[in-house]
C-alpha cells in the first residue's frame, strides 16, 4: 500500500484565499522593527528568537510555501514568469 492511498480526501475542504505578495511583504515590514530591537540582546545572550518565530507564525509567514490548493500562497525562491533570480 502506498502512502498516497492512506491519505484522506481533502477535495471538499474550503481553503481560505492566500494573501497577495504585497500583503505578505507588509507583514514582514511590520515585524522588522521589533526583530531589530531584539537582535543584539539575543545575539549577546546566545538565545533562540522564540518571540520572533511566534510573531512570524501569527503573521502567517510560517506557511509561505504551502500550496495554494491548501490555502497557502505557494511562495517560492525560484523566479516566476517575468521575474529574475
Amino acid at each position: 500500500m502506498t502512502t498516497a492511498a492512506r491519505l484522506p480526501d481533502f477535495s471538499s475542504v474550503h481553503w481560505p484565499e492566500p494573501p497577495a505578495a504585497g500583503e505578505i511583504l507588509a507583514r514582514i515590514d511590520e515585524l522588522g522593527p521589533g526583530w531589530r530591537e531584539r537582535r543584539r540582546v539575543l545575539d549577546e545572550a546566545v538565545e533562540f528568537p522564540h518571540e520572533n518565530f511566534a510573531e512570524a507564525k501569527a503573521a502567517g509567514l510560517h506557511a509561505l510555501t504551502l500550496p495554494t490548493e491548501y490555502g497557502g500562497p505557494a511562495a517560492s525562491r525560484r523566479p516566476g514568469p517575468g521575474r529574475s533570480g
